[in-house]
């Protein structure tokens, strides 16, 4: 009977583990926010494990992530959606979600954090400029 329970309580850890993709390296960012990479399998006839880099806050995963900043305040973060190469300003205190941006403007470089005048500026790559956008 002992077993038997001992199986039974084990089946649950085990199972979740199979769920959840190996993950290689975490990121702190500060604030509850990490950026996390997992080995993942790839649909890709090149490679059958793919790396793949998600943002979190705590324990809620945001996104697929490519460039990604936290406010020094850390009450908002900025972030690349991967695979849509939209912006989202996500407001944890709120849990909210804002999409920035309806499509791809070009890769995010950096950011600039201007909390005093609610904005964050994000600078592009291949020469696409820089986009103010209000923290809400």
């Amino acid at each position: 009977m002992k077993t038997t329970i001992f199986s039974l309580l084990m089946i649950p850890p085990l199972m979740s583990g199979c769920a959840t993709a190996p993950v290689e390296r975490t990121t702190d960012l500060g604030s509850g926010f990490r950026r996390v990479v997992m080995a993942e399998p790839s649909g890709s006839s090149f490679e059958s494990i793919g790396h793949f880099e998600y943002l979190y806050f705590r324990h809620r995963r945001l996104c697929q992530v490519g460039a990604c900043s936290v406010s020094p305040s850390g009450k908002y973060a900025i972030y690349q959606d991967a695979p849509s190469g939209n912006l989202f300003l996500f407001c944890p205190a709120e849990r909210s979600l804002t999409q920035l941006t309806s499509e791809l403007i070009a890769l995010a470089d950096n950011f600039d954090w201007h909390e005093d005048t609610s904005t964050v500026v994000a600078h592009f790559a291949s020469g696409h400029g820089a986009q103010t956008f209000a923290l809400q």
